[in-house]
């Protein structure tokens, strides 16, 4: 065994195996890596040609279509999306900056046609993929293993949520930009820390490259001096996260309170965990508009699952880091890329096809890393006998993975035809989670259109206990009409009503678009002096929502002056009465 395989294997650390004394790519064409990532962007456009004319779908309208500062590129839009502490970011409850201004450039440049969208998202996915093969070959992954890594990551089912459906650009081009500095980093550390940075204003999730940078280099044998480029994206991530946390806090509306019980909630993230190992390796579980309970029972198989591989990853990582091996890096990888959406600080639906794209790469990566080890071991203390056999098991396992890329492939192309229609996408949701939020409000309006008050508010109580709050939706909605002014269909309003505005009122809420839902809340239910206060805190603050704002201020006061005044008539009414 060479120095090298030595190295690799876990036996020793090797300092010659620092970044820039090690091979970074293969082939060193350049050549080669950009007709890689032409066939990937031609197998992907293959597997997505159902949905490169889909409609925008879901919060697609309130990232990009109706957002006020899409509008056009100017100064005052550009200037807006930059700035973290304007109201141009409750839209998107994210300061994503990035995003916003690539979408900015794409309505500019594609206006409503929608091939133009699909197709960029698409050349991200395959620069993604490519990107993937490269930095599994920086950790000397074998050609022919990182290329299948790779298309695994391009075709698997659940990356189609992330390609098809078009705000979520974001998740590719954080991606992007977190696969290219983890590329650079000890090479180019200038240009690694702006990839980092423009990951971060993309997407948070692009923060699971910190710790898996700070594992490579760990692997590295990398000194103070070599590795303090570190510092600079700790400093990065902090500044970030202070502006994030802010937008944050001002607009997440939602709470769970089934993890009040902070057993349920540990359990909760050990079985979303697994949840999304199963739906990595076997493809099970993948799902538009998921909605999972928390792990109520300690007998909950998805949390046992969850804990036992915790613990095996967990062991493998220690291990790996106690002799400096590169595998680290990349289970570390993976448990980063869900921390952001662990639920360790909750929020409404946790489970979703697009967040496996930031787990995915640190799984294939860790897998493929342990493969390579567990045959480089058996392989030195085998006979030639026995080295025969694995060389053909090898070969059995390579036609094997082509063939289930063969299958995730088809299955992906399904998935795809879903993406033209988000109807398609509400009813496999519905189907899926039959006792979720859709399902049960979908069951609300059924009651609704036959009269069934009673189990219309019981249904929507249930959807409600689960953490969404329809109050401003339900009194519009058609299914509802023959109900709308029964006693106990006005109760539930006005009780789900109040307890938005609590929430608001408790979070210190300052963006105008909502102050105005404030202002409108209050008028529903007839507190004009609150409702006219809301108003003139939208007029003060935001001058694009001063119109809307003064037309229903003048509405509200209007309606006010006319209910004193029946008041007044019927007041007098008696006194006219009594009159001889």
């Amino acid at each position: 065994m060479t120095r090298d395989e030595s190295s690799r294997s876990g036996v020793q650390h090797d300092p010659s195996l620092a970044p820039k004394n090690r091979p970074m790519l293969w082939p060193h064409s350049r050549s080669t890596w950009f007709f890689l990532w032409l066939g990937f962007s031609v197998i992907s456009l293959w597997v997505q040609r159902a949905s490169l004319q889909g409609p925008f779908i879901s919060d697609d309208f309130k990232d990009i279509v109706n957002h006020p500062f899409m509008g056009g590129i100017s100064t005052r839009n550009i200037a807006a999306l930059l700035n973290p502490w304007s109201d141009a970011h409750s839209f998107t409850g994210n300061y994503a900056p990035v995003h916003q201004l690539a979408h900015m450039l794409e309505r500019l440049l594609f206006g409503n046609e929608m091939l133009g969208y699909h197709v960029v998202n698409n050349l991200v996915h395959a620069l993604n993929a490519t990107l993937l093969v490269a930095l599994l070959r920086r950790s000397s992954i074998p050609p022919l293993a990182a290329v299948l890594g790779g298309a695994f990551m391009l075709v698997h089912p659940a990356s189609v949520e992330a390609v098809a459906w078009v705000s979520q650009l974001k998740t590719d081009s954080a991606m992007a930009f977190c696969l290219g500095a983890l590329l650079l980093q000890g090479r180019r550390d200038t240009l690694a820390l702006l990839c980092f940075t423009l990951g971060l204003l993309s997407k948070t999730s692009a923060v699971a490259a910190l710790p898996a940078a700070a594992a490579f280099a760990f692997a590295w044998g990398l000194d103070w001096r070599k590795g303090r480029w570190i510092l600079g994206w700790t400093l990065a991530f902090g500044i970030y996260a202070i502006t994030q946390l802010d937008t944050y806090a001002t607009v997440a509306s939602y709470t769970v309170t089934a993890y009040e019980d902070p057993w349920v909630h540990m359990r909760s993230i050990l079985a979303f965990w697994m949840r999304y190992i199963a739906m990595a390796g076997a493809a099970v579980g993948i799902s538009a508009f998921q909605e999972p309970g928390p792990a109520m029972s300690w007998l909950d198989p998805w949390w046992l699952g969850g804990l036992a591989i915790t613990l095996v990853l967990a062991t493998r990582t220690l291990v790996c880091l106690s002799t400096r091996r590169e595998e680290a890096a990349w289970w570390i990888f993976a448990a980063a890329g869900f921390g952001p959406i662990s639920q360790l600080f909750p929020f409404l639906y946790p489970m979703g096809d697009r967040y496996l794209y930031f787990i995915l790469p640190g799984l294939i990566g860790g897998t493929l890393l342990w493969g390579r080890d567990i045959r480089q071991r058996f392989s030195l203390a085998s006979s030639d006998r026995r080295r025969q056999l694995l060389h053909a098991l090898t070969r059995a396992l390579v036609f094997a993975t082509c063939g289930v890329l063969a299958i995730f492939a088809l299955r992906s192309a399904e998935r795809a035809a879903l993406w033209t229609n988000e109807q398609l996408l509400v009813e496999e949701g519905i189907r899926n989670y039959p006792k979720g939020e859709a399902a049960l409000f979908k069951r609300a309006c059924e009651a609704g259109r036959e009269s069934d008050v009673d189990e219309a508010v019981s249904l929507l109580q249930a959807a409600a206990d689960r953490g969404v709050n329809r109050f401003n939706d339900l009194p519009h909605l058609a299914c509802f009409s023959s109900i709308r002014d029964a006693p106990s269909f006005q109760a539930f309003i006005e009780q789900q009503t109040l307890k938005w505005l609590a929430e608001a009122d408790a979070r210190g809420v300052q963006m105008p678009e909502i102050l105005l839902t404030k202002a409108r809340a209050w008028a529903s239910l007839g507190r004009g002096r609150k409702a006219r206060r809301a108003y003139q805190e939208v007029i003060a603050l935001n001058e694009r929502l001063t119109a809307t704002a003064r037309r229903e201020l003048d509405a509200l006061q209007e309606t006010v002056s006319r209910r004193k005044q029946r008041r007044r008539a019927t007041q007098a009414a008696p006194r006219e009465r009594s009159k001889p």
